[in-house]
């Protein structure tokens, strides 16, 4: 059989002949044969992307992830259609991640990034087999190039932490010139709103019982102004400076509680119509929460202003961003107001939906780690004396 192909390809005049007779081997399962076949079509014309694209596609089939790896850096370098040449990437290096020796992947995922530097998948990759081979601080290093090209990148930022704790609590994270405060900034000022939203709650909670004034001796209460003192004594460097673009909108929503909305309206409506950060928000979670928020805020206060068609506007640009059904229902009582019934009606199957927060998990982080334990500081209602108020 393979003295067939060999006749065959050796009689071949063009590299369409060869990828004809590629895509006949591959499909009688001589996937080997195919191969040489290929390498035969791309030794005749090394720009060719079909015979690149198929090639690496066998690779990856017969988990040879190197050599399929090593070829979408070739079709890089040729040229290649890119958006090919990543939907191959994001199959084949989770799995190249894996494979042993690491050095050896680390070699043909540098290829790739000599052909396309600005690849975070690859540097992400790289990232994760650096630290496989026992090279943490040049793992923590290629983090750092990611984070410089994409601030908001969660896996870079999740993975650099990750191997700052594993490493030896001795080693001062400033050897990799990393600022301690681009981890915790963001962190501190979510915190800071996440604790001053529960105190509003639950003030006005106890106010609608009438309690007024005296709902301050209450434990939450009490825990909540605890949590606040011991939040701002831990105030790290660049709190109050937005380092990335979550990071802004937390800043821009405390402004906008503390009644400074001339300047947090601004931040919104910057955030809600960069164009260039809406185009991140199908791979970048903390783009996406940015985006939704501030244009739910937008949304409302329009419609608060009585600027009802500007409302529907902005409504309609989120939910095609992301289906929100909090903004599905708001629009859907718009269009009904105003008599459109019908677009009513084609909104009113969104907003029968609720979905997760956006970006709800805090991971590690430590001032969210300080809220629970203040909070579990409180009395419990078990062990509190009946009848008598536990504060």
């Amino acid at each position: 059989m393979l003295q067939r192909w060999q006749r065959f390809v050796s009689a071949a005049s063009n590299p369409a002949d060869l990828l004809s007779a590629a895509n006949r081997a591959a499909a009688a399962g001589k996937h080997d044969d195919a191969v040489r076949i290929l390498q035969e079509c791309i030794a005749c014309d090394p720009g060719n992307q079909t015979g690149l694209l198929t090639l690496i596609q066998i690779y990856g089939y017969l988990q040879r992830y190197e050599l399929a790896v090593q070829f979408c850096a070739r079709a890089l370098q040729v040229g290649a259609d890119r958006t090919a040449v990543d939907a191959s990437l994001q199959q084949l290096l989770p799995a190249l991640i894996h494979t042993e020796p690491p050095q050896g992947a680390v070699n043909v995922v540098d290829e790739v990034l000599a052909a396309a530097p600005d690849h975070l998948e690859a540097r992400i990759a790289r990232a994760q087999l650096l630290r496989r081979a026992g090279r943490s601080r040049e793992a923590v290093q290629e983090c750092q190039k990611v984070l410089e090209l994409e601030p908001d990148l969660i896996p870079a930022s999740d993975l650099m932490r990750s191997i700052l704790a594993d490493l030896n609590s001795a080693v001062d994270i400033a050897d990799f010139g990393i600022p301690p405060e681009s981890f915790q900034a963001y962190e501190w000022a979510l915190a800071r709103n996440v604790a001053e939203t529960l105190q509003a709650v639950t003030k006005r909670f106890y106010a609608d019982l009438g309690l007024g004034p005296a709902a301050a001796s209450k434990p939450l209460m009490r825990a909540l102004s605890t949590f606040q003192e011991r939040l701002a004594a831990v105030k790290p460097n660049g709190a109050e400076t937005a380092q990335s673009v979550l990071h802004r909108f937390e800043l821009a929503w405390w402004q906008y509680r503390q009644g400074i909305f001339g300047q947090a309206i601004g931040e919104f409506e910057a955030i809600f119509r960069d164009r260039f950060l809406r185009t991140k928000c199908a791979f970048n979670p903390y783009a996406l929460e940015a985006v939704v928020r501030s244009g739910e805020i937008l949304a409302r206060r329009e419609e608060l202003r009585g600027e009802t068609d500007a409302a529907i506007d902005m409504y309609r640009q989120i939910i095609a961003i992301c289906e929100n059904g909090v903004c599905a229902r708001r629009l859907t009582v718009l269009l009904a107001r105003q008599g459109r019934l019908q677009e009513a009606a084609d909104t009113a199957c969104r907003a029968i939906s609720s979905q997760m927060n956006l970006f709800p998990d805090t991971g590690n982080s430590e001032y969210i780690a300080l809220l629970r334990a203040t909070l579990n500081e409180m009395p419990s209602i078990e062990t509190a004396v009946p009848g008598k108020d536990p504060s």
